[in-house]
């Protein structure tokens, strides 16, 4: 299970064992950026969009494997994808591209 994270300094990808880590690792941080800092922050539109439950909710589903396997095998969905991709090749020169 891998999650990326991006920030205005740059990304990270991280790897976890299973998927309750996932769940438990996403939520925990979803809770810290909305709530553990002292210092005030400007919440981000996701936030200030979504409630807490939803954005729980959300995550644990997408965190099961089975809906990613769905995903990937949704020939619309990719073939979308690799369409804007073709069509626009300048804009994916050296790039990495992640479906997260």
């Amino acid at each position: 299970y891998c999650v990326q994270l991006r920030v205005p300094e740059g990304s990270a990808v991280v790897t976890l064992e299973s998927h309750n880590d996932t769940t438990t690792f996403l939520h925990q941080l979803y809770s810290s950026l909305s709530h553990g800092s002292t210092t005030p922050k400007k919440q981000s539109v996701f936030s200030l969009r979504t409630e807490e439950a939803s954005a729980k909710q959300y995550f644990q589903f997408y965190g099961f494997l089975s809906q990613q396997q769905n995903m990937m095998q949704d020939f619309v969905r990719t073939s979308t994808y690799q369409s804007a991709m073709l069509q626009n090749t300048k804009d994916f020169i050296d790039k990495v591209v992640m479906d997260v």
